[in-house]
């Protein structure tokens, strides 16, 4: 009793020290970042674009006439004019950011634009495209899963690889990029539909079987439908408009394959092309991702062990693809729960749609695992 009347008024200090000390650590833990701090370049971005958009409309002949065109306003013009005022690094306030805006035209017959704007902040900071991100910051393997270099193109093989990329309100997993630094992706998600590859007439059946040849079929018709249709009440509504502001046209291969070709490769594929906005999954595409020892041809089982399109939708892994089959006029190939198949063009399937997507879409955040998936601007 003693040392505490002696020392209470020590014992009293002490208490309002410690106090003090949780409730500062309190308030801490629960404040909020700020966006400048967290999202200090992205801020940049946005306002880049805004000004640039700001710019243009008092300035419409700067628009691109057509969609193999673009237009760049530079920062520079912008400060001049009084829409943006002069940007630095966020990490050294002495580092003057450079920057533009490109703006291209989307559709040739609307006028709808994209503004994609770039920065560059010394050796602090660049914007870049998705496709860049992933490359600059992936490391590439050669055996086991993950992403791995062909030529000049890119694509995941393995179970888990991180390829999760969401495009609007849904996930997709991106399959390569391009030479061209574009992004084939695959959607998670089935069409609620089901679509018939042919059935017009075939001579060699003497009955509507359908032709096995993907440039004058049905299923081209209804991917291009897929595509564009807007009408619930005359077919499916799949893409919302900021998934389709991703897609551009690109050649798909969809040439046929001979029963006795089970190489995994897409020579036999790739002989003969087609431009499209949607495509399906292909043969190679599908068995050049696993990385089982024993997957050595198209026609192997081992080939679903370590394959994450195996097991995009699990118990559904059912792929229609375009590629049809040579030994005959009317079937095509299908990779039905994972064995390969080829099936009569007249059957109808529902379908994982394929598309490329823009090359100058820019990364926003994300480091592709499902949980965090890439997420784009």
């Amino acid at each position: 009793m003693n040392f505490i009347r002696d020392n209470i008024v020590k014992i009293g200090i002490l208490l309002f020290v410690a106090i003090i000390i949780i409730v500062v650590a309190v308030a801490c833990s629960n404040r909020q970042p700020n966006i400048s701090e967290a999202n200090g370049y992205l801020e940049m971005e946005n306002k880049l674009q805004n000004a640039a958009i700001r710019y243009v409309k008092k300035n419409p002949t700067l628009l691109p006439k057509t969609t193999d065109k673009s237009r760049k306003i530079q920062m520079d013009t912008l400060i001049n004019n009084k829409l943006l005022n002069e940007f630095h690094a966020q990490e050294d306030k002495n580092v003057t950011c450079t920057g533009y805006v490109e703006i291209i035209k989307k559709y040739e017959d609307s006028d709808s634009y994209r503004y994609t704007p770039y920065i560059k902040c010394g050796k602090y900071y660049q914007t870049k495209t998705i496709a860049d991100y992933i490359k600059d910051n992936e490391e590439l393997v050669t055996t086991g899963e993950g992403l791995y270099a062909q030529g000049e193109k890119y694509f995941y093989k393995g179970e888990y690889p991180n390829n999760y990329i969401m495009l609007g309100d849904r996930l997709y997993r991106i399959i390569e990029i391009t030479e061209d630094n574009n992004l084939k992706v695959i959607s998670t998600q089935k069409t609620e539909n089901s679509y018939v590859w042919d059935n017009r007439f075939n001579t060699e059946k003497n009955d509507y079987y359908g032709i096995n040849v993907f440039s004058k079929s049905r299923l081209k018709e209804s991917l291009e439908a897929l595509y564009s249709n807007r009408d619930e009440s005359n077919g499916e509504v799949y893409f919302s408009d900021t998934e389709k502001d991703y897609i551009i046209e690109h050649d798909f291969c969809v040439g046929r394959r001979s029963e006795s070709d089970v190489s995994i490769n897409s020579d036999s594929e790739c002989k003969e092309t087609d431009s499209l906005h949607i495509g399906t999954i292909s043969l190679n595409e599908y068995y050049r991702v696993s990385t089982a020892a024993g997957c050595t041809a198209i026609n192997r089982q081992e080939c679903n062990n370590y394959n994450y399109l195996y097991s995009i939708r699990p118990g559904n892994t059912k792929f229609m693809t375009f590629i049809g089959n040579t030994n005959n006029t009317y079937t095509y190939y299908s990779i039905y729960y994972g064995e390969l198949q080829t099936r009569k063009t007249y059957t109808e399937a529902n379908i994982y749609p394929v598309f490329y997507m823009d090359e100058n879409i820019i990364y926003k955040s994300g480091s592709g695992t499902s949980k965090d998936p890439y997420i784009v601007r």
